[in-house]
């Protein structure tokens, strides 16, 4: 009598690199069953944000941000890990360089996005990002990515007698809310359960408010209508204090992209 195996025997991991625009648009399909798949994972590995952030910082349009730079791995003809990054020409003082970024630096953190569970499949897009040629530095600052990912790049990096350096983490506000809110709420300081009784006392002080929803059945109109009022609370916020108005409007654009 046979035994049958508990291994599964895997196919070899094959990565290749999309550096043109009008090429990420066409992975939609393939990039958005693997995100659907994927529990662990934030908003900003998914195919609508990453795309946004291209249309909008990236490519020839703006050249802002540099070029798409995306590594996919595929294990026969499955995709099972994406790496959204950009590549451009920068300075280090005046010295000229190829730096490569996760898409989305001017705003949030990016991330990998493979498999859950698929440490080797994270390894291998490391591995491929670091034997790409024709870059200088890779800057991974705001990584959303787990430390394992980052150890992985730093060991990685390490036996190529590549360079690496520490410039400090970034914070970001995280809700967990698997617990529902009561519990969230539950887990917080007393510090600031009471600060945001206090915020909640000056909203009702302020009088009376709703809360609406952007109905995207209302066609554009509707999208007109709500993206003008978020315009106007915008650019009284504190980064138009700091940056002016321009530099405010000028991220209009790519909120309107994601929503839609």
């Amino acid at each position: 009598m046979s035994q049958t195996s508990d291994v599964v025997e895997r196919v070899a991991l094959r990565v290749e690199w999309i550096t043109r625009l009008g090429d990420v648009d066409r992975l939609r399909e393939p990039w958005m069953r693997l995100e659907a798949e994927v529990k662990s994972r934030t908003v900003y590995s998914t195919f609508d944000y990453v795309l946004s952030w291209y249309h909008e910082y990236g490519g020839p349009a703006s050249y802002q941000y540099g070029d798409p730079l995306v590594g996919m791995a595929w294990e026969g003809d499955k995709l099972v890990g994406i790496a959204p990054m950009a590549e451009r020409n920068a300075t280090f003082g005046k010295v000229p360089l190829r730096r490569i970024d996760w898409a989305g630096t001017n705003l949030q953190a990016g991330e990998l996005l493979v498999q859950d569970g698929r440490r080797d499949v994270a390894a291998r897009l490391i591995d491929a990002l670091l034997e790409r040629q024709g870059w200088d530095v890779i800057v991974v600052f705001g990584d959303a990515s787990s430390e394992q990912d980052l150890q992985r790049l730093k060991t990685s990096a390490a036996q190529r007698k590549m360079r690496t350096l520490d410039f400090g983490a970034q914070s970001y506000a995280v809700g967990y809310l698997e617990n529902g809110y009561e519990g969230y709420w539950n887990a917080q300081s007393q510090n600031f359960r009471r600060n945001q009784k206090r915020i909640a006392k000056k909203v009702e002080e302020a009088g009376k408010w709703r809360m609406e929803r952007l109905n995207c059945a209302g066609g554009t109109a509707a999208e007109d209508e709500a993206f003008s009022r978020l315009a106007e609370i915008a650019v009284k916020g504190w980064r138009v204090k700091v940056k002016g108005e321009a530099v405010e409007r000028r991220h209009h654009g790519f909120y309107r992209e994601v929503v839609r």
